[in-house]
């Protein structure tokens, strides 16, 4: 079994827009800026983030020297698929800067208050107010820059506010799904900003640490798992599993247990059976769901790719669309040609043929099927 390097506790809090933050400098500590967030669900039934070799880079996030000098390395960029702990992760890392400079002021909100709250500046005419605010900090934690996508404005305004803190050396802390150049919508000026500091990927939970969130869930949840059954469920749950979903997995054992008042091996291996079944159901995305992302993505109608034009732009992205739903779901040749306007077999088996090429030497195609599987959770 990998070891399991480090354990981060992260640190739950609220996100706040403008009108919420604080008017006189506060303490310095991240409670009386933002207040403790308390629900019930895993993080605060296992308040921590266990680091294993799938985040290695975390431990080095994390190190005492990389916090007490964290402006050098700013913008701090953390980004990884839904789930995996980055919101809670770029929360502790303000946490521990805070602790390290008592005096630091920090803010924490996400990419879409930012630009209601700057919105809202521009309308009243209040923007000394509005940048006195952000740009006078002692860190700066912007969860989810893809709600800026549409919004240049505010995008410009960011790029501004991360100048400014710059030279402060006060750190900027940002969260995203993928790294700035694959968010359609993000001005350069502002992915060359963001890109410019530590950019750290945040991975789903691997062997090792499923097993040891698993041991920790179940002890909280009170339930009877002995060695042997954390071994089963944390090797035989596939890649990815989120600590949510692992949550769950615990949740559907208590479940069994109460009803069946005892869990048998029988047992065991039919729950874990429909748990993997659910799982494998739930991630695999339909062929109008594919087709959406990629008119979307390409810009087009969804009517156009099932249609009958034959617009090049239109066949290229077609031809995507029928590439990805052979690759990502069980449909056949024929299935997906009647999808797209009853097209004959041979017709979509040439265009996923064609595609395997193009998606090869095509960096802007690449780039959108790679868009369109992090959307849908795949590899």
């Amino acid at each position: 079994m990998a070891t399991i390097e480090t354990i981060v506790r992260p640190v739950a809090v609220k996100t706040l827009s403008l009108d919420k933050l604080p008017t006189r400098r506060s303490s310095g500590s991240v409670q009386s800026s933002a207040g403790v967030l308390h629900s019930e669900s895993p993080r605060s039934l296992v308040d921590v983030f266990l680091i294993g070799p799938e985040n290695a880079a975390v431990n080095g996030l994390f190190a005492t020297e990389t916090i007490q000098n964290l402006g050098d390395y700013s913008p701090v960029f953390l980004y990884g698929p839904n789930g995996s702990g980055k919101s809670s992760l770029a929360y502790s890392l303000a946490a521990r800067y805070c602790r390290a400079f008592s005096k630091a002021e920090p803010v924490f909100t996400t990419g879409g208050d930012f630009a209601r709250a700057y919105a809202a500046a521009v309308h009243a005419d209040d923007m000394d107010r509005f940048r006195q605010r952000f740009r006078g900090l002692g860190i700066l934690v912007i969860d989810g820059l893809h709600e800026l996508a549409p919004k240049e404005s505010a995008q410009i305004e960011l790029s501004m506010t991360i100048d400014a803190l710059e030279q402060l050396r006060s750190p900027v802390v940002i969260t995203a799904m993928s790294l700035p150049p694959t968010i359609r919508g993000i001005r350069s000026s502002l992915v060359s900003r963001c890109i410019r500091g530590l950019s750290v990927g945040i991975e789903y939970p691997g062997k090792a640490v499923r097993r040891k969130l698993l041991q920790l869930f179940s002890k909280a949840l009170d339930t009877r798992l002995n060695d042997h059954e954390l071994d089963q469920l944390s090797s035989r749950l596939p890649d990815p599993t989120s600590a949510v979903e692992l949550y769950s997995v615990l949740m559907n054992w208590l479940h069994q247990e109460r009803v069946e008042r005892s869990i048998s091996p029988e047992a065991i291996q039919h729950t874990l059976s429909q748990i993997i079944e659910a799982k494998r159901v739930l991630a695999t995305p339909t062929i109008p769901e594919i087709a959406k992302r990629v008119a979307k993505e390409c810009r087009l109608k969804l009517t156009d790719l099932r249609g009958a034009t034959r617009r090049s732009q239109v066949v290229r992205a077609r031809s995507l669309a029928m590439s990805l739903a052979r690759k990502w779901t069980e449909l056949s040749f024929q299935q997906i040609g009647a999808y797209f306007g009853n097209r004959d077999h041979t017709t979509v088996l040439h265009a996923c043929k064609k595609m395997e090429t193009e998606l090869f030497n095509d960096i802007e195609l690449s780039r959108i099927a790679s868009e369109i599987a992090r959307q849908l959770n795949l590899k």
